[in-house]
C-alpha cells in the first residue's frame, strides 16, 4: 500500500480518524478481555495508528541481526 498524502492523512484524521479510534479501542480491549479472542484484539491494537491518521503499519518481521563477519 503507497503512503497517502499529508493532505489526506489530516483529512482522514479530522473526519474519521478522530471518532473512529476512541471505537477501535475499546473494541480491541474488550476482545482482549476474553482468552479466545485476544490474537484478534492485539491485531486492532496495533491498528489503531492507521485508524488515526492511515500511517502505514510498521513491519513486523524477524529483526536482523547487527552480526560482524566474525561473530557466530
Amino acid at each position: 500500500m503507497a503512503q497517502r498524502s499529508l493532505l489526506v492523512r489530516a483529512l482522514w484524521f479530522l473526519l474519521v480518524g478522530w471518532w473512529l479510534t476512541p471505537i477501535v479501542v475499546n473494541v480491541a480491549w474488550a476482545l482482549n478481555v476474553t482468552v479466545i479472542l485476544a490474537p484478534i484484539g492485539v491485531k486492532a491494537v496495533n491498528l489503531v495508528p492507521t485508524v488515526l491518521t492511515l500511517q502505514e503499519p510498521r513491519s513486523f518481521g524477524r529483526p536482523t541481526l547487527a552480526c560482524g563477519p566474525g561473530d557466530l
